[in-house]
């Protein structure tokens, strides 16, 4: 759960969740706090007006409104200048208008309060009592002094919303943003898809130009970049090609000519070299071959029997080549291009380490096949390197033969069968090359074997 949670949040679609989440959060705020001072403002405006109201009542002729009352003087107090305003507005022929804001007592004798008693509880104190002292003149008359009692204090202002509909708004709000950063997030995904997908093979169908313009034009630079590297890779197969099998007709004279050198120790320095060559051509057109990709049917296969035959193959022309009997593993794979991997991983040990031991498990992963040298090993930052075509670590392993494209010929066989092969070193010295396919989803069959090793022939 954990590890979902932040891959969510390390993903493009989780950013744009948390963006979006944080404005609209944002953004309720502000709007919840202008709402909050708007009604404050409504209230201090409809607080005035009912003080203007009562102004305006007591300058008319007969008795004063409740709460109002005229002064002899205007008593100091705060000054008011939007109630001022407001009485010029409604009264017109006002003039000299002056408003302030004082204390009640100020505005008429405040009774004597009682003392408390010494033990009972002091009260929370409440706010003062505050009234308007008014002082304005009517055209040519003397001026009037009025006192007006400040209306009553609204009570506690009620939440601009229910907590039921800012849950229901906020869940709501979640639910929009994750669709929204999963519509976004979804080319991205797809283009991450179809790079995938052209790693493993570059005849993956073309992406389609669906979404909006900005996406579809990003799809259609991938689509042509897509075609872009299958017409190179073709292109500089083809021309592997084409060098390899035109060479196979010079070196064909070669070697009949070489035939007729009486030196024997030239002559067979110079076959050596040129079946050397031969070999390097083959291979040449074997890695052009599997370049340009091929679909294999999968068949069972028993692992055991078709790795024990290359080992009786090997052994027969005396190679040192050893093997632990496995049990009975049938498993669907193409039979060729596994037999075909596993012999280019026999003559790699052979060829560098001077031996190979085979032997076959399975486990949770998968069935591997594990062919090990007792040579020099690789050194651990090399160890993918040497799947390079033409790549050779002389400088580790002690032989220079070989044409450095048998590491690369099995890995390319491994993928179109979907298997995987690596590389480590022993800890007892030497190197492992291990052969891996899935096998979980397969019926697995194994059979008690002993085991055993057919010693090479001299």
């Amino acid at each position: 759960m954990l590890s979902t949670l932040r891959h969510f949040v390390d993903s493009m679609a989780g950013r744009i969740f948390m963006v979006l989440i944080i404005g609209i959060a944002a953004a309720a705020l502000v709007a919840s706090l202008l709402a909050v001072f708007e009604r404050r403002a409504e209230v201090s405006a409809e607080r005035a007006d009912r003080v203007v109201d009562r102004i305006v009542a007591a300058l008319d002729e007969g008795p004063p409104p409740p709460g109002t009352r005229r002064l002899d003087r205007l008593p100091i107090g705060e000054a008011a200048p939007a109630i001022a305003q407001r009485i010029i507005q409604r009264v017109a022929d006002a003039h000299d208008v002056t408003v302030n804001i004082v204390e009640a007592a100020a505005c008429r004798a405040a009774p004597r309060p009682s003392l408390p008693s010494v033990d009972a509880p002091h009260p929370p104190r409440p706010p003062r009592p505050i009234c308007y002292a008014v002082r304005l003149a009517l055209g040519t008359g003397r001026p009037i002094v009025l006192a007006v009692d400040a209306p009553p204090r609204p009570g506690p202002t009620e939440p601009v919303a229910s907590a039921s509909f800012l849950v229901a708004l906020g869940l709501a709000v979640v639910a929009l943003a994750l669709v929204v950063a999963r519509m976004a997030a979804r080319p991205i995904a797809r283009l991450g898809a179809a790079a995938q997908a052209i790693a493993a093979d570059l005849d993956a169908a073309p992406v389609a130009a669906t979404g909006p313009g900005d996406v579809r034009r990003a799809i259609i630079a991938f689509n042509d970049m897509q075609v872009q590297l299958r017409r190179t890779v073709e292109e500089r197969t083809y021309m592997l090609a084409a060098i390899s099998h035109d060479l196979r007709s010079p070196l064909t004279r070669m070697r009949l000519r070489l035939d007729g050198i009486e030196d024997v120790v030239l002559r067979d320095k110079l076959i050596g070299d040129a079946q050397a060559m031969t070999a390097l051509i083959e291979e040449g057109l074997e890695l052009a071959r599997l370049s340009r990709g091929s679909e294999a049917a999968l068949v069972p296969v028993d692992i055991g029997a078709l790795v024990a035959s290359l080992c009786e193959d090997a052994q027969d022309v005396g190679q040192p080549v050893s093997l632990r009997t496995p049990s009975r593993i049938i498993a669907r794979t193409q039979p060729d291009a596994l037999r075909r991997i596993v012999a280019n991983l026999i003559d790699n040990a052979l060829l560098y380490g001077g031996s190979a031991e085979i032997w076959v498990d399975v486990a949770d992963r998968g069935t591997s096949i594990h062919v090990a040298d007792r040579g020099p090993g690789i050194p651990f930052a090399d160890l993918d390197r040497v799947f390079d075509p033409f790549r050779r670590l002389d400088t580790a392993r002690s032989s220079g033969q070989g044409s450095g494209l048998g590491l690369t010929i099995a890995r390319l066989l491994a993928r179109r069968i979907g298997c995987t092969v690596s590389l480590r070193n022993a800890e007892t010295g030497g190197l492992v090359a291990t052969v891996t396919f899935d096998t979980a989803d397969q019926a697995v069959i194994r059979s008690p074997g002993t085991s055993s090793t057919r010693k090479a022939v001299s």
